[in-house]
């Protein structure tokens, strides 16, 4: 299969720090090395802006509208658009560009804050929001190609840290939360009829006994033998057409151990939706 994998090293708006250094040591742990030696054709961009705002949130979507561009650009050379990036707003640059209306979210976390419901304004707990068009419209309306995803379409995955508001949201638009283990049986479910279909994953889904990834990661979560195989089963059960591996940070993984395993992650989703799809079939038959 043809991937195109997109290099986000910008935490929002701040580059090349906090969680932004993590998709650098993801890719330097051998990821672009990785699908090729499974028999993928790779291409490789780095997103970089040359004259950011001092603003962090308006950075924070310029990184999200360069993302759009460079997916909707893979997508219409045959390929299958995988980002990584150190925020989970990267999710509505990929969204946008892949013309997403379904979406797999893993995470430890709900992002379903809203800038008046968070508590500690911190950009990321509001990305899930913010792609199901509950929070920043016009900041997100104007990333190129940007529609809020149907809830109904949404499925919430391995999330076991809400806020009170998160959780009322999600009992008011009936989004799927479910263990990571349930992940394929509710996005089989959610995506019928949908056409395309967006996978996030959030690195501290996974348990922080195994695997350190950040400093929000709460007790619990799945192992990496079972999030892989949440994740292949997704892709076989859903149109997956682009997605993100998200949120790492190095300086908690001395050892580099949890980028190792962002590779593997990211090496057998795209062999899960190799087997599903001829590719260029689906990607031809995606009019942005």
């Amino acid at each position: 299969m043809k991937v195109a994998l997109i290099v986000v090293p910008y935490d929002s708006g701040r580059f090349m720090a906090r969680w932004g250094l993590g998709p650098i040591a993801i890719r330097r742990a051998g990821l672009a090395e990785a699908l090729t030696a499974a028999g993928h054709n790779v291409t490789e961009a780095t997103v970089l802006l040359g004259d950011p705002d001092p603003r962090e949130v308006t950075t924070g979507f310029a990184v999200a509208a360069e993302i759009a561009r460079l997916c909707q650009a893979a997508l219409a050379g045959g390929r299958f658009p995988l980002v990584i990036a150190g925020n989970c707003l990267s999710a509505v640059g990929v969204c946008a560009g892949i013309g997403a209306d379904a979406a797999v979210w893993f995470d430890a976390h709900g992002d379903l804050n809203t800038p008046e419901t968070s508590g500690s304004g911190l950009l990321d707990g509001m990305a899930l929001a913010t792609v199901l068009g509950a929070c920043w419209p016009k900041l997100a309306g104007a990333v190129p190609g940007f529609a809020p995803i149907h809830a109904g379409r949404v499925v919430l995955a391995g999330a076991r840290d809400l806020d009170p508001p998160e959780a009322a949201l999600i009992a008011a638009r009936g989004i799927a939360h479910v263990p990571a283990g349930e992940a394929a049986t509710a996005a089989r479910a959610a995506t019928q009829g949908a056409a395309r279909a967006y996978v996030h994953l959030d690195l501290d889904v996974l348990d922080p006994a195994m695997l350190s990834v950040n400093r929000y990661a709460v007790p619990g979560g799945a192992s990496l033998e079972a999030l892989g195989a949440a994740v292949h089963d997704v892709a076989h059960a859903a149109p997956v057409t682009g997605a993100a591996i998200t949120a790492y940070d190095p300086a908690v993984d001395p050892d580099g151990r949890t980028a190792t395993a962002a590779v593997s992650l990211a090496t057998a989703l795209v062999a899960a939706v190799a087997d599903r799809w001829t590719w260029d079939a689906v990607s031809a038959a995606v009019k942005l």
